[in-house]
């Protein structure tokens, strides 16, 4: 009696070409990713709504009145190529990921210290306004810190930390960290939240229909 071999090669062969295709589409998968996509937290992106884009559309374009310095001058190939936002949900930590390109050094190869500081600042800048229910305010002081040079062509997060809230000063801590988690830079902020007469020269309007 002759053995029934040939089924058994159609299912491993079926097996084979099963398990090929799943590995093409993984990595597949795994190029469309961007660089900078493991450094993304397991929290909600909140910077990528409808109200948020449309937002960019009326701020972020050229006026006589001026451009926003990290979402619109700093932004674009080998500069600021990517920069997202996310919060967790009890608000008391926001997450920022970006990718640096080579047009931001001071040293060559090393990002400037000024364009570390202004990630770091607009980071925070985000945070308060979540914290405060989007009040006007202005950064009192930021303490920087370099730990570590920060690489051109790289992708860091930027971790904001609520330490205190007394009154309308928000006292906000942050840390820039590479992919592997180094510290390359630390700060630490105080945001004050403008008095009614201050708000209002600032025209609360524009605020909510820039921030969610």
């Amino acid at each position: 009696m002759r053995r029934a071999t040939a089924p058994t090669k159609v299912l491993c062969t079926a097996c084979v070409s099963i398990f090929y295709v799943a590995l093409n589409n993984a990595n597949c998968e795994s190029e469309t990713l961007p660089k900078w996509a493991a450094l993304r937290p397991p929290y909600p992106r909140i910077d990528n709504s409808e109200k948020t884009r449309k937002a960019g559309e009326i701020l972020m374009k050229k006026s006589s009145k001026g451009e926003n310095l990290v979402h619109s001058t700093l932004k674009g190939p080998d500069k600021l190529e990517s920069y997202e936002i996310y919060l967790k949900d009890d608000e008391q930590e926001m997450v920022a990921v970006a990718q640096l390109g080579k047009a931001l050094c001071g040293w060559p190869g090393v990002i400037h210290g000024g364009a570390s500081a202004a990630l770091i600042d607009n980071t925070l800048g985000w945070h308060y306004l979540v914290l405060s229910n989007k009040k006007p305010g202005v950064t009192i002081y930021l303490n920087v810190q370099y730990k570590n040079m920060v690489p051109a062509d790289s992708a860091v997060r930027i971790t904001s930390r609520l330490r205190s809230v007394s009154g309308r000063k928000y006292f906000i801590d942050c840390t820039m960290t590479d992919k592997d988690g180094k510290v390359l830079v630390e700060a630490e902020s105080l945001f004050l939240t403008l008095r009614p007469t201050w708000a209002n020269w600032l025209k609360q309007k524009y605020i909510d229909i820039f921030f969610m």
